[in-house]
């Protein structure tokens, strides 16, 4: 069932997209009838396009490859027993060609995606890859995650400044340090995600293909720079509030 809030979304502009077409035609000299139901339908189809690959659109600016089960027996056993262990079905693992430290969540068509750069993978001891895993499926638990995920990729497809104004009326971003301390309660151990988040900020977080509006679905901030905002605190206060768990 298609989100009642993105169909609004795309209705406005597949509507006027209609207008203009049927307004073009009748101007060459298509029937009036014509040219509404051409413009019906060309607005509909691109509307529903728009809607439909919407949720892939995120994953297709990375470039993102599948991580497929048995590649890593460490990565496959340690999001298994997470996954029996707190209920969760198992969602897709992608990575991606990057020497960045840095981790998203996605849902589409009500599949939870994981996305780990090749660096993290790399960077991260069995402690910080069991609270990754436990913060990401946190994440991937949250209800609004594919509104968002797919609120994202409509506005993706809008000139970035139209896109911004946009986003600032509809998209709401979850409370960063709640969602730390939830990824630590699936552990028992907070310790752990203070060790992923040292590792984090250890290394590079900037990763291609990211939008500004599409940063906050990202464990830390994929722009680069020192700037902390309400969607990537400071990574050192991230840390300190856990150590006070």
């Amino acid at each position: 069932m298609p989100d009642s809030r993105l169909a609004a979304l795309v209705a406005v502009p597949a509507a006027a997209l209609a207008v203009l077409i049927a307004f073009v035609l009748t101007l060459i000299g298509a029937a009036w009838a014509v040219a509404v139901l051409v413009g019906i339908v060309v607005g509909a189809t691109v509307g529903v396009a728009a809607y439909v690959v919407s949720g892939a659109r995120v994953l297709s600016a990375l470039a993102t490859q599948p991580i497929e089960p048995g590649r890593d027996p460490r990565v496959d056993n340690m999001l298994d027993t997470l996954c029996v262990n707190n209920g969760f079905d198992r969602p897709d693992l992608l990575r991606v060609d990057s020497a960045a430290r840095n981790s998203a969540v996605l849902a589409s068509g009500g599949v939870v995606s994981i996305v780990v750069t090749d660096g993290l993978l790399r960077a991260v001891d069995h402690m910080g890859l069991e609270a990754l895993f436990a913060h990401q499926l946190s994440v991937g638990a949250q209800g609004d995650l594919e509104f968002r995920t797919r609120l994202i990729g409509l506005l993706s497809l809008l000139p970035e400044g139209l896109a911004r104004r946009v986003a600032a009326g509809r998209l709401v971003e979850p409370e960063v340090f709640s969602t730390d301390i939830e990824g630590a309660r699936l552990t028992r151990y907070p310790p752990g995600q203070v060790t992923l988040l040292e590792t984090l900020a250890d290394g590079d977080n900037r990763v291609g293909g990211v939008s500004e509006i599409g940063a906050g679905l990202w464990l830390v901030n994929p722009l680069g720079g020192d700037i902390h905002t309400v969607l990537h605190p400071a990574v050192e206060d991230r840390i300190a509030l856990l150590r006070e768990l």
